[in-house]
């Protein structure tokens, strides 16, 4: 499909140009992610943040605590949030709302007892 993709260990953040893109898809973190984002993750964090384009964030924006909404050093401010099978507490407390944008929970075939508690 000609999608570029750009391993973060080979690149300087400082020669990504992310305007010509007209949506980036923020999957660089999961929900698991702990601790402090520092280093090239956080530098192409910050480009994100800074650029104009249409962001969509994978299952959570990639620095936000899935269960806090707190933010550790930095995190990816996305348009929308696509989060997958359920929605995380972390999306609607703490600096959650203002790095999620429009939430869309995605079937992704979890067994249906997932869903409710016993």
């Amino acid at each position: 499909m000609n999608i570029p993709v750009y391993p973060i260990e080979h690149i300087a953040i400082k020669d990504i140009n992310l305007e010509k893109f007209g949506i980036i898809v923020d999957a660089i973190f999961g929900s698991g992610i702990k601790g402090e984002i520092k280093g090239k993750p956080a530098e192409l964090i910050i480009k994100i943040n800074e650029m104009r384009n249409f962001v969509v964030c994978a299952d959570i924006p990639s620095g936000l605590n899935p269960n806090t909404g707190e933010v550790s050093g930095v995190a990816v401010k996305g348009h929308m949030t696509v989060s997958f099978g359920f929605a995380k507490k972390g999306f609607y407390v703490g600096k959650g709302p203002e790095h999620c944008g429009d939430i869309k929970i995605v079937d992704i075939g979890f067994p249906r007892f997932y869903y409710y508690k016993t």
